[in-house]
């Protein structure tokens, strides 16, 4: 039974229609005299009068896995997890409607502006969102995604997780502990995302001191370089532009974005913008195209973003399979460049070309052959050379 269930996993886990399971909430009467103290003797049971430490909005999560359906435990063990925490979440229906009201028409990303909006008028500190790599049922399956909490208030980014997870990967000695089945990887990977929420459902607070290292260092299997003037401990906020996408993966460019995302902050603490505040501020400046902004152009979207820096690149290879010794593995080649919109200059660039096999250690152990996987590992490789 449980395998009948088909794939795509966060899309109906965290909602069955293009607003639905969003969240669970109910509205109750307050508890009369008798009530509060019967639930008083209650072992471990909360006062009446408690309010919840945080209360989300969960957005539909923005599929790239190909898959429609989906087992719906994932979302609903996330919010059941963080609701057990003490957490709550807006009821669907409210942030449906709100939705629809203010015009929002993508949810893998909000600007500050709708952000602030949502906390307003539904109470919510934080906003969930996700985005699904890849999902795939079956006796071996494959899950991958990512999730980040943003501050209703700042429009900033508090927690960021990047779930990438095969069940062949779970095997040990004599082929035990491997995972067969889609729902079970979905526990897993739940679990990993809890770690990043606190015993009250709080996104953890992350002590980032930002990059630390005043030089950039080419990555292993890559090259590097930089200006004298340019300072990788200066990347505090940074926008990232769409890289040229050469290698056929149409989802190339929107994966490498939520790990370079997910990998900068954890790293150094870099707040990458959010993709809805820079389409605000290319749309308010009616700008289609990057290759027709000019400098000044440039500089008055940076000024708007709060950002003195852009990265750029391209995606030469994505997740290609290639022979290493009779066995297969994915490969990858990214490039990305710093550009200074006050001097107008690329201040500095790395490269990075790796394969599966690269990660190879003693009896074959330890090769990366999900492509997902390797993207964030090449995602983090490119951050630590820029100091995160």
């Amino acid at each position: 039974m449980r395998r009948a269930l088909s794939c795509g996993i966060l899309a109906l886990a965290l909602g069955t229609g293009p607003f639905a399971g969003l969240a669970i909430a109910a509205t109750f009467p307050a508890p009369g005299p008798r009530a509060q103290a019967a639930a008083a003797r209650i072992p471990g049971a909360a006062r009446p009068e408690a309010r919840a430490t945080v209360r989300f909005v969960m957005l539909p999560p923005r599929n790239l896995s190909g898959h429609d359906a989906a087992p719906k435990d994932l979302g609903t063990r996330l919010r059941l997890s963080l609701g057990a925490r003490g957490a709550e979440f807006v009821p669907a229906e409210d942030v449906d409607r709100l939705l629809r009201v203010h015009r929002v028409r993508y949810t893998d990303s909000l600007s500050a502006a709708e952000l602030a909006y949502l906390g307003e008028r539904t109470g919510a500190s934080h906003t969930l969102i996700a985005t699904i790599f890849d999902c795939v049922p079956g006796s071996e399956p494959r899950l991958s995604f990512s999730l980040r909490a943003m501050d209703n208030h700042s429009g900033r980014r508090v927690l960021s997780a990047a779930v990438t997870l095969r069940g062949v990967d779970f095997e040990g000695l004599l082929g035990l502990g491997r995972i067969e089945d889609l729902e079970s990887l979905a526990e897993v990977a739940v679990g990993q995302v809890l770690l990043k929420f606190d015993a009250r459902g709080m996104p953890r607070a992350c002590a980032h001191r930002g990059p630390e290292q005043s030089t950039v260092l080419a990555p292993q299997g890559g090259r590097a370089f930089a200006r004298a003037e340019f300072d990788p401990r200066e990347l505090g906020r940074i926008a990232l532009l769409p890289f040229e996408n050469r290698s056929g993966h149409t989802d190339a460019n929107a994966q490498l974005a939520e790990f370079l995302g997910d990998a900068w902050f954890n790293a150094a603490g870099v707040q990458v913008v959010e993709t809805a505040d820079l389409r605000a501020a290319l749309q308010a400046r009616k700008v289609r195209s990057m290759q027709f902004v000019d400098r000044p152009q440039l500089s008055e979207i940076s000024r708007g973003l709060g950002v003195r820096y852009f990265a750029m690149g391209s995606i030469d290879r994505w997740g290609d399979e290639v022979l290493v010794e009779d066995q297969r593995f994915p490969e990858l080649e990214v490039s990305l460049q710093i550009l200074d919109v006050e001097s107008g200059r690329i201040v500095a660039g790395a490269t990075i070309v790796r394969r599966g096999s690269d990660y190879q250690t003693l009896l074959g152990l330890g090769a990366v052959r999900d492509p997902a996987e390797l993207a964030r590992r090449a995602a983090r490789e490119l951050v630590a050379a820029f100091g995160g």
